[in-house]
């Protein structure tokens, strides 16, 4: 006799994955681009199963939102608990609904399992037919973190150590077995509504010490969906790490992350996401996943540990898995500078140049006075990397984006750039310090984010990213309230034809970046930006005695 019908266990609360299962019953939660039950019911089809019962409970009504009626032309049927009934109240109360002559699967609704399950229906079938007196076979699997079934000749005699029967092997209960007909009166005449399946196996077993058979299945990949490591794991060995692995991952490691929202951040490969901590009391957070990309990213917790120690506002890390590749630190802000306006931005944007010049000099003392590096660094600024920030330009964004192929800028031009740079003070620099990575707080206190390029070199190229930022329009009285407040006075005509120098170096790195990311990796929303970065370009390669460079961004506007 074939078993046509299956009860999927699916009434539980999962407790212990909240706050995913806040939203979703455990059945439902994503597991390799479908929900999980959904590899459940995929192998009782495959077994010939044409019956599918499902109890619910929590959330019940999110199992039909999901999943519908039918699976794969299979009908769901829906069996909802008022009371939660455990495993063994659960089945008790579908036996109006079944024949109860015939055999039927009962499935855990929160495990993933690969191996094909008609090969233990046809075992399990093969038994009955041989012993109509077996009350169940549970499928089983020799390996397992819970290893408490203890079988002696393909016979179970003992579970949870609640026996005292010893076996010739001990084995973990994989979360399927198939229930005959001399199961179900033992269900039904159990006096409780709620109980587990496990005390009427193990009523079976001290009633006759054969019959509840064991069946293995080594084959395949096991796992349950039950606490958030399992989860997490179970996704990762999929590569699959969406949102729902993610606030997995966070609760492992000791963070309960509530309003758990994405943050676009510009066109990095790391990913952010705030969340409030429910066990900090609703603490905001924020979350950072990266990847082996960038070997810079793996600094930015070691970078943000020390400034933060330095007195630096920059957010405090509370925690780094360079393993895992995951960073959770507070908040600074929802807000950053590009977004301010009125008296806010101005008071934002002079915090910024006292904390820059902070950087610059009193932090840059310190890590240089220290017996050896306290930070990893990115290698530091000198004439190649200058070079190739320029060929960055030329190639990204003057052929690529313009199509000039003749810039007609001379090489001494590029030359009293790289000098300029390389013959001031060296310090500390931030390198991309633009205003949407400077973060404000409720409070209006500035923090600087995305440090992780840190490296050796001219201050003056974090001042004309800050003060000639393609993302921001600035008045030239906001850029001498900037520049004073960053000296501690009025800027001298020598140190302002630095600033426009390094802002010419600046600002062809910006446009590189600008003409790579609208055109080769596809992120048009960078165009925009070309523009703004070019008149900026041509305003300070004209303060700078830069003729050449110029007259090549004032070609590149003409063709805009």
């Amino acid at each position: 006799m074939a078993i046509d019908t299956a009860f999927v266990l699916a009434a539980g609360r999962g407790e212990r994955l909240s706050p995913l299962t806040d939203a979703l019953p455990k059945p439902l939660l994503p597991l390799a681009g479908k929900p999980a039950v959904c590899h459940v019911f995929d192998s009782l089809i495959a077994a010939g199963v044409g019956r599918i019962i499902l109890n619910v409970h929590h959330l019940a009504g999110k199992f039909p939102e999901v999943l519908g009626g039918e699976y794969r032309g299979v009908k769901i049927e829906y069996v909802k608990e008022p009371e939660l009934l455990d495993t063994g109240g659960g089945i008790k109360n579908i036996l109006s609904r079944i024949d109860t002559s015939k055999p039927l699967i009962v499935h855990n609704g929160d495990i993933f399992f690969d191996a094909p399950l008609s090969d233990f229906a046809g075992a399990a079938e093969s038994l009955f037919r041989k012993d109509k007196k077996i009350s169940a076979a549970l499928c089983l699997r020799r390996e397992g973190k819970l290893k408490n079934v203890a079988v002696r000749s393909g016979k179970v005699v003992d579970m949870r150590f609640t026996t005292g029967e010893t076996g010739d092997a001990v084995a973990q209960y994989a979360g399927v077995f198939a229930a005959f007909p001399p199961l179900f009166p033992l269900l039904e005449k159990n006096p409780k509504s709620s109980f587990p399946i496990v005390d009427t196996f193990v009523e079976s077993i001290k009633s006759d010490i054969g019959s509840v058979a064991g069946i293995f299945e080594d084959r395949g990949l096991w796992g349950d969906i039950g606490t958030p490591e399992s989860y997490a794991d179970l996704n990762s060995s999929f590569g699959d790490k969406g949102d729902f692995y993610r606030i997995a991952k966070l609760k492992c490691l000791g963070f309960h992350a509530d309003a758990f929202v994405p943050i676009a951040k510009g066109a990095s490969t790391r990913e952010f996401f705030s969340f409030k901590d429910r066990s900090r009391r609703g603490r905001k957070l924020v979350a950072c996943f990266y990847s082996k990309e960038k070997l810079e990213d793996s600094f930015y917790a070691d970078i943000a540990s020390y400034l933060y120690s330095q007195g630096i506002s920059v957010p405090e890390v509370l925690f780094h898995d360079a393993s895992e590749r995951i960073i959770v630190m507070e908040s600074a802000g929802d807000l950053d500078l590009s977004s301010l306006s009125g008296k806010l931005r101005s008071e934002a944007y002079l915090q910024t140049a006292r904390i820059a010049r902070d950087l610059h000099t009193r932090v840059t003392h310190n890590f240089l006075s220290a017996d050896s590096p306290p930070i990893p660094l990115n290698p530091p600024f000198d004439e190649e990397l200058y070079a190739w920030e320029r060929r960055y330009f030329l190639e990204e964004c003057v052929l690529g984006r313009f199509g000039i192929a003749c810039p007609g800028v001379s090489d001494s031009e590029f030359a009293e750039i790289s000098s300029t740079l390389l013959g001031g003070e060296q310090c500390l620099v931030h390198r991309d310090l633009q205003s949407q990575n400077v973060m404000i707080s409720e409070t209006g206190k500035a923090s600087l984010i995305d440090f992780q390029g840190m490296r050796m070199g001219c201050g003056m190229y974090d001042v004309a990213s800050l003060i000639f930022d393609p993302y921001a329009e600035l008045s030239e009285c906001e850029r001498s309230g900037i520049l004073e407040a960053y000296f501690g006075r009025e800027a001298s005509k020598r140190e302002r034809r630095a600033l426009y120098i390094a802002a010419c170096q600046r600002l062809m790195q910006a446009l590189g970046a600008y003409g790579f990311l609208s055109i080769k990796k596809g992120m048009p929303r960078y165009g925009k930006y070309f523009k703004p970065a070019l008149v900026r370009l041509c305003f300070c390669a004209s303060k700078s005695g830069l003729c050449g460079l110029s007259s090549l961004a004032e070609r590149c506007l003409k063709i805009l």
